[in-house]
């Protein structure tokens, strides 16, 4: 009777578990960090209007950010399926805070 309850017993251990996961899956934003869930969020930035504070605010956090320091510019990476292949989107943010260019960056070979 006692390999039964420990069983039983690791099998409730496994559901809460799995539960919590899929509670705290579904709390998260709708946004994945680096990932773009749409096109039409990505046409919402605009050189020169967006700030960078919004481009969070749409798109949330970057995968990765890179600094330019002679061009006084800091390059926000992320991630987005445009017709069936990853692209990657750089946001390029001037000393300002403005978003200064935006490219759809594809990448060929392996």
């Amino acid at each position: 009777m006692g390999n039964v309850t420990r069983g039983y017993r690791a099998g409730n251990w496994v559901r809460m578990v799995v539960s919590a996961i899929a509670l705290l899956a579904a709390a998260a934003p709708a946004f994945a960090d680096g990932f773009i869930k749409s096109p039409e969020l990505l046409n919402r930035i605009r050189a020169g209007e967006t700030t960078s504070q919004q481009v969070t605010e749409i798109l949330g956090p970057p995968v990765r950010v890179e600094k330019f320091a002679r061009r006084q510019v800091e390059a926000w990476d992320y991630r987005m399926h445009d017709g069936g292949e990853t692209v990657i989107v750089s946001i390029e943010i001037d000393s300002k805070g403005l978003v200064s260019n935006v490219q759809r960056l594809r990448r060929f070979g392996p």
